[in-house]
């Protein structure tokens, strides 16, 4: 049997750091990745930018750092793993050029977020709520072509629950 791997966008962590209205389903959800044996993972800009919107977010030092340390337990009772799937530069750069030419709609951040997805050979999932993202012919596309050449072994799918 393959490697399941998932990956989340911001949103799902900062739901459940914020304690908005719909972080239990987003529980729900890690709670069934995990059951189904999926590996995990939020990719760098994630961090960064859960990270920023929390400092702009949260006016207090102490609002800030409670935040912060909410994000880690939040990523480590879930058993989130954000270090062990590092894009080669190549690869992440060369997809960040393709999809940038395919669809220049698309921003930075997610251009970014995607190539470490689509970098990884094994990523099954990318759980994102982005519109931008979901349905993307551009992106589906390029993940078909990723595959044909042989630097995915599985289809991504990219969806916004689990």
């Amino acid at each position: 049997m393959g490697v399941s791997r998932a990956y989340l966008d911001s949103l799902y962590l900062l739901a459940l750091i914020k304690e908005e209205d719909w972080a239990r389903e987003v529980e729900h959800m890690l709670h069934n990745l995990r059951s189904n044996t999926f590996d995990v993972f939020v990719p760098f800009v994630v961090l960064g930018e859960v990270c920023g919107v929390v400092f702009r977010d949260f006016k207090s030092d102490q609002d800030r750092r409670d935040k912060t340390v909410k994000m880690v337990n939040i990523i480590t009772s879930n058993g989130i793993q954000w270090e062990n799937i590092k894009p080669t530069e190549t690869d992440a750069f060369d997809i960040m050029v393709a999809l940038r030419d395919k669809d220049n709609s698309l921003g930075a951040t997610d251009i970014m977020i995607l190539s470490h997805v689509l970098s990884d050979p094994d990523s099954k999932f990318l759980f994102t709520t982005d519109s931008d993202i979901l349905e993307n012919a551009a992106i589906i596309e390029l993940e078909k072509d990723l595959r044909d050449e042989e630097k995915r072994n599985t289809p991504l799918k990219i969806r916004d629950g689990f």
